[in-house]
């Protein structure tokens, strides 16, 4: 009933998603199952560099971009982030060079290098990228554990024509784990589209995709083969594809309504073995809707979103299926003023009785913010800030086990969820294209006012020695325009 009455306040709430992580640093440690790649029970994000080295800004001059992060812990304990980017004057052919490197040692350790090269011509463009990372677990109740990840990858995409596009790739992850043996978790992914534009409403494509994996003492090949077809016109989108494998076919089946600020998504969809788990892939069915509405001084979005998985049971399974249910709420207000912008926002998770590698500990974020923005010397110098109150909702952590090398959550039992509060500041000074950004994360417990509660923050799980503990950091960028 209590989980009820949080989702009904939720719902009715002005809430918006934030990314919520281990150490307070969500973009190191994230475990969320939905963000995990395909075939592998690991985050997307150990696996290829972060989305600011992808996005590329091509004008008719040349760039050169630098940033430097440097977070402080309680515990005298400090981190690093350093990117740079280059793109050189090369009209009509374009091309840019990305690095970062990272030195996390807050929370659960990170030491990782990421590289990206892109050209673009009038045709097509190629993307390769690099990253080495390696990711300690700090873990209470056993031994931590290492997980090294090498990965290597060059994808392109090319316009044959104006009704014909063609776009694939090759990437090679080597993944080692280490605790009191050693492991390896290898795969090469190979994967090509073919796209044709019948008309302005149609079009239809094949896409290909082939991996070889090894996994401990176990190895094979892993082929997909998804044709379909997409039409839209005015407010609907609909979409029908199949995933036909060497073991079975798997209908996808889209339909969006988009009449004015409210849609409406219905939708049948397939989700890929997670060969780590050795589970055979599965379909997910759902419906999604939600409003959008927006004016000069306002802006009000929410959307509520339900799913049933049906996982298929293995020769083994003594049950005959893992069926679960999941719901999602996500919304968020906006009131701007002149200089001044208020918000409420937030997300609400549920799944009910989900197995591992599909569970996630935490429930919802309630977030309540100001940000501002203020000229100076004559709007040389921009001031700009955004403090927020987050309250965060998750499991009891006694409740909640972490496997270190699997990265997945188990739920032990039913019990009632707990909440934590987190004060944010973030205040940034802009002079042209050079910004100077402090932040402060600071979690807040009245029945706990220890230092260990500022120095630890609260857990998503008992067993990992590091939660959301309090920070402060430091940012400064620069964009350099020829």
């Amino acid at each position: 009933m209590k989980k009820r009455v949080v989702t009904i306040i939720l719902l009715f709430s002005m809430l918006c998603a934030y990314d919520l992580g281990m150490g307070g640093l969500g973009q190191y440690t994230i475990f969320d199952p939905h963000l995990r790649e395909p075939l592998l029970s690991y985050p997307t994000s150990w696996l290829k560099p972060s989305q600011e080295l992808f996005d590329h800004n091509y004008q008719d001059s040349s760039s050169t971009y630098a940033k430097w992060e440097r977070f402080f812990a309680l515990g005298f304990k400090s981190s690093n982030n350093i990117i740079a980017k280059y793109t050189p004057f090369s009209s009509p052919h374009r091309w840019s060079v990305g690095l970062q490197f990272t030195n996390y040692s807050m929370g659960n350790p990170s030491q990782r290098n990421d590289a990206v090269l892109h050209y673009k011509n009038d045709r097509g463009e190629i993307h390769y990228y690099h990253t080495n990372n390696t990711q300690i677990i700090n873990m209470l109740s056993r031994r931590d554990v290492k997980h090294k990840i090498n990965t290597n990858a060059l994808n392109f995409k090319y316009s044959l024509n104006d009704k014909f596009k063609l776009s694939g790739g090759v990437d090679l992850s080597l993944i080692e784990q280490s605790d009191d043996s050693t492991r390896n978790y290898n795969i090469n992914h190979d994967h090509i589209k073919i796209q044709y534009l019948a008309n302005q409403n149609i079009t239809a494509y094949s896409t290909f995709h082939y991996w070889y994996w090894v996994n401990e003492d176990k190895q094979g090949p892993e082929i997909f083969f998804y044709p379909g077809i997409k039409f839209t016109k005015g407010i609907l989108l609909t979409h029908l594809s199949l995933k036909i494998s060497s073991s079975s076919i798997m209908p996808i089946v889209e339909i969006k309504i988009q009449p004015g600020v409210f849609h409406l998504h219905s939708y049948l969809k397939t989700q890929s073995p997670r060969i780590a788990l050795a589970q055979t892939g599965n379909q997910y069915t759902g419906l999604m809707t939600g409003i959008n509405i927006a004016s000069e001084r306002h802006e009000f979005m929410a959307s509520i979103q339900g799913d049933y998985d049906f996982l298929p049971a293995t020769p083994s399974d003594t049950v005959a299926n893992y069926n679960f249910y999941s719901t999602q709420a996500l919304a968020e207000y906006r009131l701007k003023l002149k200089n001044v912008e208020a918000y409420s926002s937030g997300q609400y998770y549920y799944s009910f009785n989900p197995i591992a590698g599909f569970y996630n500990p935490e429930i919802a974020t309630i977030a309540l913010g100001l940000k501002f923005f203020t000229p100076l010397a004559n709007k040389k110098l921009i001031l700009n800030g955004d403090i927020n109150a987050q309250y965060i909702i998750h499991e009891d952590p006694d409740n909640v086990s972490f496997d270190p090398s699997a990265l997945t959550y188990t739920r032990l039992s039913e019990s009632t969820p707990v909440g934590d509060w987190l004060i944010n500041l973030n205040l940034n000074a802009r002079v042209q294209t050079f910004l100077l950004t402090a932040n402060i994360s600071l979690p807040l417990n009245p029945n706990n006012t220890s230092f260990d509660y500022f120095k630890y923050g609260f857990k998503t799980s008992s067993d990992i020695s590091y939660g959301h503990g309090a920070y402060t950091g430091l940012t400064i960028e620069w964009l350099w325009w020829k």
